[in-house]
This record gives C-alpha cells, structure tokens and sequence, in this order.
C-alpha cells in the first residue's frame, strides 16, 4: 500500500472496523454513508495531485468496504442537495 504523503494526517475512525487517513492539506470532505461515499466539496475542479491524496488514503486505509469519490459540483443540483442534506463532515 502506498504511503500517505501528509505525515500529520487526520485520522477518522470508522464503525465498521477500520480507518481512513485523510491529509490535513487536501480537499474539503465529508462523506455519505449510504453510498458509502467519500465527498470532495471543494475545490471544484481538482487538480490531479488534489484528486490522488485521497484515492491513496482509501488505498492505505484498512476500511472492509469499497468507499466510491465523488466531486460534489460535478453532480447534479437536485441530486447534490440531497446528498449535502445527508453528509458528515470531517
């Protein structure tokens, strides 16, 4: 697995047994746990290095389940405000 390249990384816990990194400079997220979902707010649109740091804290993590990024401008209004209704920042 890869290394996470933000050594003073947030650490977020998880229910279901496991935990994800998250670098203090990436994007703003939050996530959705229906999907489950991590949620990329902004900035919109990311740059390739902004995209890659959490894709390879998902990578490094030891969550049990698959976890789909979404960039959540790029989603549609009325899909974005119900998803927004129902995230958990962090």
């Amino acid at each position: 697995m890869p290394a996470i390249a933000d050594p003073g990384a947030a650490i977020v816990p998880r229910r279901a047994g496991g935990c994800l990194r998250l670098p203090r400079r990436g994007p703003r997220v939050a996530v959705f746990r229906r999907g489950p979902a991590l949620l990329i707010l902004e900035p919109y649109p990311l740059r390739w290095e902004q995209r890659l740091a959490p894709l390879e804290a998902l990578q490094a993590s030891d969550l049990p389940f698959r976890v789909d990024v979404v960039e959540v401008p790029s989603v549609p209004a009325a899909m974005r405000e119900r998803i927004l209704a129902e995230a958990v920042a962090l």
